[in-house]
């Protein structure tokens, strides 16, 4: 007959195991959950379950961070062969715990989080492309700018004082694949002179038609009129 698995079995008979040595169980031990169980002879087994709670060697956060980094730097030295010393060193100064300042692209991201790429941000960049793209159609109708200096070209963003709204736009072309048909005047999209209030004035002169998605006469001239500085209008 089955032992009755109801009843606690001696130490003896069902010893259980901890970091490779015996002990046994009672009540006041509340170290692991002991579970019996019969084996398909019919002769009772033990199980032994850990406690789920804190873990006892926890890695301190500080610590942790920068085991993680150390091992990505690793990866990368096998994975970027030209640059393989270059992720070894960083590996070792993340070890050995250099300054934050003395690892890749820290800096870098300092910068952009100085001034962050905000929603607002994105949606000024996609209507500045979406004026010139309107333009470019008006021209593939005939249009012609009827005001001198005006361009249907996309210029770009200044790199040195909007440089997070040129980079998202070389990043919506080149990685994301929209407004590829879009002409530039620059390749890089670097315009190196300020943009932005010559767009916003071309997107108001956009808005106030409805933001129409298709091209007419009236909303090409609308946007070439846009491009000149009211100070320089004719009055």
């Amino acid at each position: 007959m089955a032992p009755d698995i109801k009843k606690a079995a001696p130490c003896s008979q069902f010893p259980s195991f901890q970091w490779g040595r015996p002990w046994c169980h009672s009540d006041s031990d509340s170290r692991v959950n002991i579970n019996l169980k019969l084996n398909r002879d019919g002769k009772a087994r033990t199980i032994a379950k850990r406690p789920r709670g804190d873990m006892t060697n926890e890695i301190p956060d500080a610590l942790f961070k920068r085991m993680v980094l150390a091992n990505q730097y690793r990866i990368l030295s096998y994975l970027d062969v030209d640059q393989e010393d270059f992720w070894r060193r960083a590996a070792e100064r993340a070890v050995q715990g250099w300054p934050v300042e003395d690892l890749p692209d820290v800096e870098i991201i300092k910068s952009y989080a100085r001034d962050a790429l905000t929603r607002e941000d994105q949606l000024f960049v996609l209507d500045a492309l979406n004026v010139f793209e309107l333009l470019q159609d008006g021209e593939k109708r005939q249009f012609k700018p009827k005001r001198e200096h005006a361009t249907t070209k996309f210029p770009g963003f200044d790199g040195n004082n909007e440089t997070k709204l040129m980079t998202y736009a070389r990043h919506v072309v080149e990685q994301e694949g929209r407004f590829e048909s879009v002409e530039r005047l620059s390749r890089d999209f670097n315009s190196h002179m300020p943009t932005v209030e010559l767009y916003q004035r071309m997107i108001n002169a956009w808005e106030r038609l409805g933001r129409p998605l298709h091209i007419d006469e009236e909303l090409f001239d609308a946007l070439i009129d846009a491009q000149i500085h009211p100070s320089h209008l004719r009055r």
